[in-house]
């Protein structure tokens, strides 16, 4: 006797109820091609309570962290933070507020150079550099440059020095004639009085050539001589300094400067 029944049936999408016979051994005789498999709707409220074809699983959620997670955690945390300060402190402090109270430092240095002579005329070039050798931004606030020619008298004069500390004794030709060829003094805007708008700014590592070029009669002199005075600070101005250019008997510019000011100066010889 044949029996008929129904039966879950894995089906695309889901599981559904199959028509088929319940006989095993009728089954076997029908094989596969004769077992009807249409599917038929079923209740969903059905299948959600029977445990068999939707079993219910739990699963455990908690937030809390172990011990060693915990330390782990505070230590990321602490380590972006000194990362962030050591940024702020390279790049902000050291590269940008530090060199701010750093005080101007400028180094000054003279070249020479022969020209190619004129009929009876030979002339040279004195270069002048200065040299921003600090942190901060420096402006030139004045500069007086003298140039003279000096003819050398033909006998050496012995000088001697005794000290506690030092000896010295040097032969040198005296100086009989000390012609003034060259004199220039500016002030800027950085001293009281000073022409406003002009500066000479110097970035740290910077130069800047004060370059002159002096002709003079050939044979006339045996050697150049140079005397340069400068005022100096940190730019932007923040107070502006004393000081007055002063001529001398000679007919040359010297810078008068009042205290509290960055002064250097500069001498040097030339051979001709």
């Amino acid at each position: 006797m044949r029996t008929w029944g129904r039966q879950i049936v894995p089906h695309f999408g889901g599981l559904h109820l199959a028509e088929g016979p319940t006989d095993p051994a009728r089954r076997r005789t029908l094989g596969v091609s004769r077992f009807r498999t249409g599917p038929v709707s079923v209740d969903r409220e059905w299948l959600r309570m029977d445990d068999t074809l939707n079993p219910r699983r739990t699963i455990a959620v908690t937030n809390e962290l172990s011990t060693l997670e915990r330390v782990r955690l505070l230590v990321e945390i602490l380590a972006i933070v000194l990362t962030g300060a050591w940024a702020i402190y390279t790049f902000v402090y050291v590269e940008r507020i530090k060199p701010q109270s750093e005080p101007a430092e400028t180094q000054f240095s003279s070249t020479f150079e022969r020209g190619k002579p004129h009929g009876r005329i030979d002339n040279a070039t004195i270069t002048v550099t200065a040299h921003n050798s600090g942190r901060a931004d420096v402006d030139i606030y004045a500069d007086a440059i003298s140039i003279y020619g000096d003819r050398l008298g033909p006998k050496s004069s012995a000088e001697i020095e005794n000290t506690a500390t030092q000896m010295a004794e040097t032969h040198l030709l005296p100086v009989i004639r000390h012609d003034l060829l060259y004199s220039l003094g500016r002030l800027r805007e950085g001293i009281t009085g000073g022409r406003a708008g002009y500066h000479i700014i110097l970035h740290p590592g910077e130069r800047f050539d004060f370059r002159t070029a002096v002709p003079f009669s050939r044979g006339r002199y045996d050697q150049l001589h140079l005397d340069a005075a400068f005022v100096y600070g940190r730019y932007p101005v923040a107070e502006k300094a004393i000081a007055t250019l002063v001529k001398q008997k000679d007919g040359s510019v010297n810078l008068n400067t009042g205290k509290r000011v960055l002064r250097n100066g500069l001498a040097d010889d030339f051979l001709l």
